[in-house]
């Protein structure tokens, strides 16, 4: 056979995508919220009675569980599609954010009205929903500028230190007075400077 006698065979690359359309994804989002909220029957062991009992579970709405029920093999595949309405499919993104609001509220309101683990609800929320734990620390360096023998100012950056300099006329006698855990201390005439070692 030549080349000239193969047949063409016309393919896009890649996996076919699952959904074209948003509003279909939305409406698998949906039901898998309704799956979780009605819950699941599971097999569990009652100590008391000493045999296993059916029970029916409310599943907390997960990112993997999502995942899962749109079919997709890992949450890259539900990141793709959000990121897809840059490339002219509109809809997605607004669609997968409103799910991932969703998720975080039931973590969120589980936690605090600890019907699930509140370990597990920080962990997740810092893991998967880009919480963080914000400390506020205040920065007291220490700073002194004597500018003419009055005190110009303190507990100030270094970067403040060097504008409250610029300003000051090259006549003018300027002391910068460094906390004692620092080596040096500067004392500056107009342009000149010298370090004295304390």
């Amino acid at each position: 056979m030549t080349t000239e006698e193969l047949p063409v065979i016309k393919r896009s690359p890649g996996r076919p995508r699952l959904y074209n359309n948003c509003l279909d994804m939305a409406a698998e989002i949906e039901l898998y919220f309704d799956e979780c909220m009605v819950g699941q029957e599971r097999e569990r062991y009652d100590k008391k009675r000493q045999e296993v009992v059916k029970v029916i579970e409310r599943i907390p709405p997960t990112i993997a569980g999502l995942c899962r029920h749109l079919g997709f093999e890992d949450r890259n595949a539900l990141y793709e599609y959000e990121a897809r309405d840059s490339s002219g499919h509109e809809g997605f993104s607004s669609v997968i954010k409103r799910a991932r609001s969703q998720i975080e509220e039931v973590v969120s309101t589980g936690m605090l009205d600890n019907s699930l683990s509140t370990v597990g609800s920080i962990f997740y929320l810092k893991n998967v929903c880009g919480y963080r734990d914000q400390q506020e620390q205040t920065l007291n360096t220490g700073i002194q500028v004597i500018i003419d023998g009055q005190l110009l100012t303190s507990a100030i950056g270094s970067s403040q230190v060097a504008k409250a300099i610029e300003v000051v006329p090259s006549s003018s006698m300027i002391q910068v007075s460094i906390p004692a855990d620092r080596t040096t201390n500067r004392t500056t005439h107009g342009n000149d400077a010298h370090d004295d070692k304390r």
